[in-house]
């Protein structure tokens, strides 16, 4: 019976307790058989000890990739839509980019059918081999609600709300919000109308 046992099976056959008949009589029996037969073994012993040590070939996962940022708050942001929408979601940093990802596969075939679920829920999402360092997901900050009369700041580099440039002091000024219109927020000193800008360019103050 072969023993599972490696130490047992070299030990067997190394140590060679076999006496044969030439052992004790003036005989050529079992001739060079029984020698030939002894080395067929322990080279059999060898292959199948060596195939044992040979390390497994990595196993690829196929990762779905829904978005990759520099900074970490907007890949929270991300993280938490996903989860709200019922995704199991998780976080790596690869690099200096945090990777918000749902799923690793070791089937591709799954992984497509999740990067076409998330697509359906209008995600962006494709499918990355490459792995990453796991990073906790914290819940983004609550923004303040803008209303009428809260003060608010310009964000740099945002133009008006059709798209029309700024006057580069006007980034740095604190603003009455006037009227909101939907997205559409009017901005100005008392009710000086200063320009309409879009709330996700305001800060409130």
């Amino acid at each position: 019976m072969w023993s599972t046992d490696k130490n047992q099976r070299v030990n067997h056959l190394n140590g060679c307790n076999m006496t044969v008949h030439r052992d004790y009589a003036n005989k050529s029996c079992p001739g060079d058989y029984l020698y030939n037969r002894h080395g067929e073994i322990a080279a059999e012993v060898n292959r199948r000890l060596n195939a044992e040590a040979t390390p497994e070939t990595p196993k690829v996962l196929y990762r779905v990739q829904t978005g990759a940022f520099s900074v970490k708050s907007n890949a929270d942001t991300l993280a938490a839509k996903l989860k709200a929408k019922g995704f199991d979601t998780y976080m790596v940093k690869v690099g200096n980019l945090y990777k918000v990802q749902v799923g690793a596969f070791g089937v591709k075939a799954n992984a497509d059918a999740m990067m076409q679920k998330l697509k359906a829920a209008g995600f962006d999402a494709f499918i990355t081999t490459e792995s990453g360092t796991a990073v906790a997901i914290e819940a983004p900050k609550s923004v303040a609600e803008i209303k009428v009369g809260s003060k608010v700041k310009v964000k740099k580099g945002a133009k008006t709300y059709t798209g029309g440039n700024l006057a580069s002091f006007v980034y740095n000024n604190v603003y009455d919000v006037i009227q909101i219109n939907g997205d559409r927020v009017v901005i100005g000193k008392g009710t000086v109308v200063t320009a309409a800008i879009h709330k996700d360019n305001l800060l409130v103050q």
